[in-house]
């Protein structure tokens, strides 16, 4: 990682490692610090010879200060911090994963009975299409037996009306 720079204390020679910033635009700085003393982000953006939008960025990445911060020995509270964060996003990762896991259980759930009331449906259309085709069925025979029937009386009465149209017939001959 970058040191960080304090633009208020640094020499030509830290001024340097900020980026954008080489010999001519250190030398600016130190003259402008020299003139006005403390400089602050407002002051750096008026400093003529440097470009304005440059320090923002710089100073959202922590890359450059304008006061000394408390110089203690942290190393031991960020590696406790670090330890704090990393354990926190093991808890999360686990809490997320246990909640996928719900997820997928609840999915698989859902899916198991969506799947058997999709058989029990079908079953029961199946019988149901079973007990209509048993029933069309049943009422074709039986129409089929009628249109027998109705056969057969219509030559039983051709028959009739044939044999009685023969016996007019030899009725009138014999008069």
């Amino acid at each position: 990682m970058s040191k960080v720079v304090n633009i208020n204390t640094a020499s030509k020679e830290e001024l340097t490692t900020i980026k954008d910033i080489g010999e001519t635009r250190a030398k600016i700085i130190i003259a402008a610090r020299t003139d006005k003393g403390k400089l602050t982000l407002e002051d750096l953006k008026l400093i003529e010879g440097l470009p304005k939008t440059m320090w923002d960025p710089l100073v959202a990445a922590g890359r450059i200060i304008f006061e000394n911060t408390k110089e203690v020995d942290d190393s031991a509270d960020q590696k406790k911090q670090i330890e704090t964060l990393k354990t926190e996003l093991v808890n999360q990762k686990q809490d997320a994963e246990q909640e996928i896991k719900k997820i997928q259980n609840n999915f698989n759930t859902w899916l198991l009975i969506a799947t058997q009331e999709k058989t029990t449906i079908q079953h029961e259309l199946k019988h149901q299409i079973k007990d209509l085709q048993d029933a069309l069925e049943g009422e074709m025979e039986e129409k089929n037996e009628y249109a027998k029937l109705i056969e057969e009386i219509k030559q039983k009465y051709a028959m009739e009306s044939s044999a009685l149209q023969e016996f007019n017939q030899q009725e009138k001959e014999n008069c």
